[in-house]
């Protein structure tokens, strides 16, 4: 078991302790460092926003999604991602097809362009998750998976989708 009343002398642990959204400062601190750099490394060097990046990364890794589901997936609203996969279908990194058994539907789809640049940057997010991890143990790292996995498995009950 972690001990979590230490007391620390990080000056972030002392502003983000005292509040009453301490848990949700805490998540957003570690989301905001852990991704933050890499989305702005992957639009200086790329030209893709965040939401562009998120589109793709979506269909990196289950092509066939429609736009609804990469904006509950990504946490961005609907016009979010639709603005990004028009830019992206500008691009040649993906295209949009119509949904195989339902006309009034599309199914986004990465093209080999995409799953290249995908390929070439996801280093990026994997050494900035080693950077943040590397403080655990082994059984830390597990105990924090299932945690994590509670948390998205329970998600359909508290999440607002856009």
């Amino acid at each position: 078991m972690i001990d979590t009343t230490v007391e620390s002398k990080n000056p972030v642990h002392q502003l983000l302790e005292g509040s009453a959204l301490r848990d949700a400062y805490r998540l957003s601190f570690l989301a905001n460092h852990l991704t933050g750099p890499v989305y702005a490394g992957i639009e200086r060097d790329c030209g893709l926003t965040r939401p562009e990046y998120l589109t793709l990364l979506c269909l990196h890794h289950r092509d066939g999604l429609a736009a609804k589901d990469i904006s509950l997936l990504a946490g961005y609203p609907k016009n979010s991602i639709s603005r990004a996969v028009h830019l992206l279908r500008d691009k040649g990194l993906i295209n949009r097809r119509p949904h195989p058994t339902d006309g009034r539907r599309a199914t986004l789809h990465i093209t080999a362009t995409g799953a290249d640049l995908c390929a070439t940057t996801i280093d990026r997010f994997l050494s900035q998750q080693s950077r943040l991890l590397q403080i655990l143990s082994a059984a830390e790292r597990r105990q924090l998976d299932a945690l994590l996995t509670k948390l998205i498995e329970a998600s359909p009950d508290w999440i607002d989708p856009y």
